[in-house]
């Protein structure tokens, strides 16, 4: 049951991650542009969107692959990287979130939007730490 819930969730995240992007992928201009540490690197429009897709397609392809192998031998393994695969997908868009506000060309203070880059990265961080910690204390 616990599973279901946690695809049901990471089938919703896949369709937000989607539905955020394809809104922000509108409004890009033809060069998009990413601040790092100071320089301003310009991608196309086209390769950010093929970028992006990819890296989705990437992350949300290995869950068909986990579900495939474990689903039968390991059911709190699926469930758990379902989860992370959520948290993925929701650093996905916030870092999409970030591209749009830096792209927009309004006067916008996005160091808040860093901020939530940080908690979503820590979150990602905190959620493969806690598979080896379910494990040890389910020994228990």
């Amino acid at each position: 049951m616990v599973q279901r819930i946690f695809k049901a969730v990471w089938g919703l995240s896949l369709l937000a991650t989607l539905g955020v992007f394809l809104y922000v992928y509108a409004s890009f201009p033809v060069e998009v542009m990413i601040k790092n540490q100071g320089e301003l690197v310009v991608f196309s429009r086209d390769a950010t969107f093929y970028v992006f897709i990819g890296m989705m397609a990437a992350v949300n392809s290995f869950v068909f692959l986990v579900s495939k192998f474990y689903t039968k031998i390991n059911v709190d393994f699926t469930s758990w990287f379902y989860g992370l695969v959520t948290v993925i997908n929701f650093f996905l868009m916030t870092s999409i979130g970030y591209l749009y506000v830096i792209n927009s060309g309004e006067s916008y203070d996005y160091s808040n939007l860093g901020t939530l880059l940080t908690i979503s990265v820590g979150m990602v961080g905190v959620w493969i730490l806690s598979w080896p910690v379910y494990r040890v204390t389910r020994k228990s």
